[in-house]
């Protein structure tokens, strides 16, 4: 059983973007993060939303995370 998306959470993201950037051209799967925009540019620093076909049937996932962090998870 493979993985067909992945959306970081906190603890992911204590690791900073840069590292999970890295991290997601590694990965074989989509990286889903709809609510984290590059501060130039304002695009989406990860994609937002997957479609995918199963059974067929079309899926749709997206990811996100809360506007505000506790503290502690701030790197």
């Amino acid at each position: 059983m493979g993985y067909d998306a992945f959306t970081p959470g906190e603890v992911d993201l204590s690791w900073g973007v840069a590292e999970l950037k890295k991290m997601g051209k590694k990965a074989k799967f989509s990286i889903l993060l709809a609510n984290l925009q590059d501060l130039k540019t304002k695009k989406p620093v990860f994609r937002p939303y997957l479609i995918k076909e199963m059974g067929g049937i079309r899926w749709g996932f997206s990811g996100s995370f809360p506007t505000a962090f506790p503290e502690a998870w701030i790197p």
